[in-house]
């Protein structure tokens, strides 16, 4: 048996210290590699579903700004149409219904979920890339302002459309909802149209409102031109990263 001071026994001593340590830093560093390998999974999760989030608000965006031109240009119709009695209507269906319809909208419905809970877990550091980051932030950011901005113009809409629905008969307005966006426009006949011109033509307010609509509908389609904009390039350096991260 060793004596507690021989060389012998501090060596074997000093040997098993060195192999628990050694043990402990090894399997500290297996943890640290299965978490970054965690992560990284995490990190592709989250690439792909801001990807997809950011194709159907491109998407979105798309039709909303066409939406927007279209009916842009028929306010300018319907202006035409106030300020001169005599204004040629070639289109009397879509006159009619533009009358009835220019004023309805609905609030965007961005897809934000991803990036919401990448900002409240803190999981933002597992996105490594900094120009992913800026550009998602930037992304979001724009996309806040332009929904302040649609809460706003939606109010002054609905001045116009509070004026509109006196006009037709509210079983008129029904059968236009229920064809909105469907496979069928409304009929309409010649005393719709002369209700809508008579309305135009005496109505100060109604014209008025009718220069406000025009004001958003054009500024609506610049800001969604904008925002597409932003989702693009968002878009185009999100793929790009995503590639980079699953050839890893």
């Amino acid at each position: 048996m060793d004596n507690p001071g021989s060389p012998r026994l501090v060596a074997r001593l000093l040997a098993e210290f060195f192999v628990i340590v050694i043990g402990v830093l090894v399997a500290l560093a297996a943890d640290r590699w299965l978490m970054t390998l965690d992560d990284r999974d995490l990190e592709r999760g989250y690439l792909t579903a801001l990807i997809e989030d950011v194709r159907a608000d491109v998407g979105f965006a798309n039709d909303a700004r066409d939406r927007a031109d279209r009916r842009y240009g028929w306010t300018l119709e319907l202006l035409a149409a106030a300020e001169n009695p005599g204004h040629v209507v070639s289109d009397t269906i879509g006159f009619v219904v533009s009358f009835e319809t220019i004023a309805w909208s609905i609030l965007p419905d961005f897809h934000t979920t991803t990036w919401t809970d990448l900002v409240s877990t803190g999981n933002m550091r597992l996105i490594r890339d900094e120009e992913v980051r800026r550009s998602l932030a930037e992304l979001h950011e724009r996309i806040e302002f332009h929904l302040s901005l649609e809460r706003d113009w939606e109010a002054q809409l609905a001045e116009y459309d509070d004026l509109a629905i006196h006009v037709m008969r509210p079983t008129r307005r029904v059968e236009i909802a229920l064809g909105f966006g469907g496979s069928y426009r409304p009929e309409v006949n010649g005393q719709d149209l002369a209700t809508v011109r008579a309305a135009l033509s005496d109505n100060a307010r109604l014209g008025a409102q009718l220069g406000t609509v025009a004001i958003i509908h054009r500024a609506r389609a610049t800001g969604f031109r904008g925002l597409l904009d932003v989702m693009n390039r968002t878009l185009e350096v999100l793929e790009e990263y995503s590639s980079r991260v699953g050839a890893r």
